[in-house]
């Protein structure tokens, strides 16, 4: 039997009072588990110290001159129990927590070594942005007012810059008008020409620009995608994009039908139908024999896509035919044209007309094409 560390009562078990029920059990081991509250206690930095305890007459005793034993007693302070009791029980999960973590942490560093080692695989940069070709600026123009130009490519034959917003970015060239100047366009781009170092490769071709109509079915402004490029000496290429189109009214009016490509426009009426009956064709220009021929010895998808600029029963004088034909048509030729034949302004006036409202339809058509198809065909 031992005497109550705090009453001074005699206990049967070490640290209890027998005699007085209301005194505190205190355990001096660090493994507290409860703290009974008591009428006095006083919290500190420290823990909570028990002050005293009644005994049987009430009275509370002071241990003030027993404070190097009673320090043993110190509980800790509750919150700091709590976290030690949580951590305590939950050792098996911190310590997996634990390993989880040194595991990946050296399968990081593992992996960040053999790459400065080994080295990595990078994908290669591809350039390959559709590629548009005009003959002509006019022809381009209201197509350049809705997809910006935003960088020239340098090195090009003729006028060629990247056009249009980044998701949807499109190579515009302009080559001239006739087979030889789109033959020296192609020759260049076909040859994958470096951009800052890197090779272009256009993922299809579409040439773009007016026709003459060779059916009474189009007018002007009508859009003719061509499914079939045909020459006078009878060859064919069919095109290779953009397959079948989403289904829908298009507008402007949209035809499909073969493309007749010849080395000088037809002028009268009469020989416009002729043309189109021997040929079974639908529209005429001049640059699209070329372009289909070099573009199917590539293996690269392309396109024709024409405006109607004048319609089968509006006929062409001869000067006015040379002067399109020419290889060029630019204002100095038109003037000097003007000078030796004044009767040719009503002419011309009309034509600018005409050109100018398919210039827009064009335009209209080719960016419904773009965004329709060819973000989910190529």
């Amino acid at each position: 039997m031992k005497p109550c560390e705090y009453c001074g009562s005699w206990a049967h078990r070490s640290l209890m009072c027998s005699k007085v029920p209301q005194c505190v059990p205190i355990r001096t081991t660090n493994k507290v588990a409860d703290i009974a509250s008591t009428d006095r206690v006083k919290r500190d930095r420290r823990g909570v110290r028990a002050l005293g305890c009644q005994n049987a007459h009430g009275r509370t005793s002071r241990h003030g001159a027993d404070d190097r034993s009673h320090s043993e007693t110190i509980a800790q302070h509750p919150r700091r129990m709590i976290h030690q009791k949580y951590w305590s029980q939950n050792l098996p999960a911190r310590q997996a927590v634990k390993k989880a973590l040194i595991a990946m942490v050296a399968m990081v560093k593992s992996c960040v070594q053999f790459a400065l080692q080994k080295g990595v695989a990078v994908q290669p940069i591809r350039l390959d942005d559709p590629c548009i070709l005009f003959a002509l600026s006019r022809e381009s123009a209201p197509f350049r007012r809705e997809f910006r130009p935003q960088q020239a490519f340098p090195g090009a034959p003729c006028w060629a810059q990247f056009c249009g917003p980044a998701w949807l970015s499109v190579l515009v060239v302009e080559t001239g008008v006739g087979q030889a100047n789109v033959a020296r366009t192609l020759d260049w781009l076909l040859a994958k020409p470096k951009l800052e170092g890197v090779p272009y490769q256009p993922k299809v071709l579409v040439f773009a620009g007016f026709a003459g109509a060779l059916t009474d079915g189009l007018h002007v402004g009508d859009i003719v995608l061509a499914d079939e490029i045909l020459d006078e000496h009878g060859q064919r290429w069919p095109t290779t994009w953009p397959g079948e189109l989403p289904e829908g009214r298009w507008t402007p009016t949209l035809h499909r039908g073969r493309l007749l490509s010849v080395d000088q426009l037809t002028g009268t009426a009469e020989d416009k139908r002729q043309f189109g009956k021997r040929h079974g064709a639908i529209a005429v220009e001049m640059e699209s024999g070329v372009f289909a021929a070099r573009c199917t010895q590539a293996g690269l998808p392309f396109a024709c896509v024409r405006a109607i600029s004048d319609d089968a029963a509006t006929p062409l004088s001869p000067a006015l035919v040379s002067l399109l034909s020419g290889g060029s048509a630019s204002p100095w030729r038109v003037v000097r044209a003007l000078v030796r034949q004044p009767g040719m302004l009503p002419e011309l006036l009309r034509l600018a007309r005409d050109t100018k409202h398919a210039s827009v339809q064009l335009g209209l058509a080719l960016g419904e094409l773009l965004t329709l198809t060819l973000p989910w065909d190529l």
